[in-house]
């Protein structure tokens, strides 16, 4: 039986020293880069923030679109967290999305959201009258 178990650990042995010489073997392998974190939701984007991830992500020029429009966006959109996680470049992506289409697209968004508010409320108001 020794004769068996002997070849067998010598065996072992021999793929043990193996795997050591190609583990240091290996490259340098540079460290991944690291995720950016998500946005914490209750928190907005800088105005510098989104203008780093327009400018040298997405490679914007600034000079054919607003800036203000872009970081009102981006704020606006995390209220998509669950499609961009809270990730700046994702959500810049979208609000950049709609201001290419409509350059004053989140102006006209605070308008219609306030004209709802308006009328929700002068609905609730009209309701309160009536049951009296």
């Amino acid at each position: 039986m020794e004769d068996k178990i002997k070849p067998l650990l010598e065996n072992m042995l021999r793929m043990k020293m193996v795997e050591q010489e190609e583990v240091e073997e290996l490259p340098d392998v540079e460290p991944e880069e690291v995720e950016e974190e998500p946005k914490d939701p209750t928190t907005e984007f800088t105005t510098e923030e989104v203008e780093d991830v327009a400018v040298n992500k997405l490679s914007v020029d600034l000079n054919e679109i607003s800036l203000d429009q872009l970081v009102r966006g981006a704020n606006h959109e995390l209220e998509h967290l669950d499609v961009t996680g809270g990730e700046i470049e994702a959500t810049v992506r979208i609000a950049l999305a709609h201001i290419q289409e409509i350059p004053d697209y989140y102006d006209r968004l605070e308008r219609m959201e306030e004209e709802y508010e308006a009328e929700v409320a002068e609905g609730s108001e009209e309701e309160i009258a009536d049951e009296s």
